[in-house]
């Protein structure tokens, strides 16, 4: 087993990775799959066809994630969460090359904000989810259904999914038309 060296306030290993690098790493790959989802979030558009009263052929609906304001709180919290990764990222690496000069009260601060940005992340998650999950199973108590659940539109429904259509991860009954 490596023996401990003592240097200054701070333990390091006499040779091999430094516990710093992998922490760098690892501020690196978040910076990544934030930003990949940002990436996502925001360049993906889901198409719908809907049956319209009124109409007798499918109208397709267009979704995007500015039409829902948690889906917009959802890039919001991640696209934070993204440049918080890129700052901390850049810290660590800077940690590995210089040593700063406290690093218990840095490993701290980093920790309270880590802690911060986890909140963030997680509510902005959650928000998310339920929606998706309400649009995914429905809510028959404000007669918002799924397309396989729907033998006849209701009346308190301004559009009603086609039959041929999978679920799709948006409420249909928020999307404004602007033709009717």
């Amino acid at each position: 087993m490596a023996e401990l060296a003592v240097k200054g306030d701070a333990y390091t290993l006499p040779h091999g990775p430094q516990p710093g690098a992998a922490h760098a790493c690892l501020r690196v790959l978040l910076f990544a799959s934030t930003l990949a989802l940002v990436v996502v979030a925001v360049t993906s558009k889901q198409t719908v066809s809907v049956t319209v009263a009124g109409i007798p052929f499918p109208v397709p609906l267009l979704a995007k994630f500015t039409q829902s304001p948690v889906f917009i709180y959802f890039v919001a919290a991640m696209s934070v969460a993204c440049l918080y990764s890129l700052i901390t990222a850049l810290a660590a690496i800077t940690f590995v090359v210089k040593k700063p000069v406290s690093r218990a009260r840095s490993l701290l601060f980093l920790l309270i904000w880590d802690a911060v940005m986890l909140e963030l992340v997680a509510s902005a998650t959650g928000t998310a989810g339920g929606v998706g999950y309400i649009a995914w199973k429905g809510n028959t108590q404000v007669s918002c259904f799924l397309s396989s659940s729907l033998s006849q539109p209701t009346p308190s429904m301004a559009a009603s999914p086609n039959k041929t259509e999978s679920p799709q991860l948006f409420v249909i009954m928020s999307t404004k038309i602007p033709f009717l």
